[in-house]
């Protein structure tokens, strides 16, 4: 049976979060609703800096205010290092669901950055009043737009896949 309950922003932000991470064994997503804080608990320290650099600190959603957390493993504050380039690929380095980094260098002033994500529907509840089920289907580029702060030069896209697409000719 579908869920009715409606869902509030702040959790459809944390639900992209958790799927986003979902896979990744270095990471682990945690939502605190009482404190409204979203916590990444980080294994490796070096991508726990990354993602504070990469994330936002918090969201405003009228008059919540929803934290963004990272915590590295030994507990030790992240420092206040300026968002470099980088940093998303430290971020997202041991992701399953990255493919590939791609970086083009030479053509403009500054090196430009793809992440290329699994070829993939990604599915999450949202309550979603236009799904059967209140599911919202997304690919992973676009989560990653919306949970990563802009980076300039840095840019989220999805694989292709190997073989060509069939076009029906004269389609009704």
């Amino acid at each position: 049976m579908a869920r009715l309950k409606l869902q509030s922003p702040w959790i459809q932000f944390y639900d992209e979060i958790e799927v986003f991470f979902e896979e990744d064994p270095e990471v682990r997503v945690i939502y605190d609703e009482d404190e409204y804080e979203i916590r990444l608990y980080v294994d490796d320290p070096q991508k726990a800096e990354a993602l504070t650099n990469v994330l936002p600190t918090e969201k405003q959603y009228g008059n919540i205010t929803l934290r963004v957390t990272v915590i590295p493993s030994n507990d030790t504050a992240v420092g206040d290092i300026p968002i470099i380039k980088s940093d998303i690929l430290q971020a997202l380095s041991g992701n399953p669901i990255v493919e590939d980094f791609k970086v083009v260098t030479g053509i403009f002033a500054n090196d430009i950055i793809y992440v290329v994500f699994r070829k993939e529907v990604v599915q999450y509840f949202n309550d979603n009043l236009g799904d059967a089920n209140g599911n919202c289907s997304t690919l992973y580029q676009d989560i990653a737009k919306r949970i990563f702060n802009e980076i300039p030069g840095v840019y989220f896209c999805t694989s292709e896949d190997d073989y060509e697409i069939a076009i029906i000719p004269d389609w009704p």
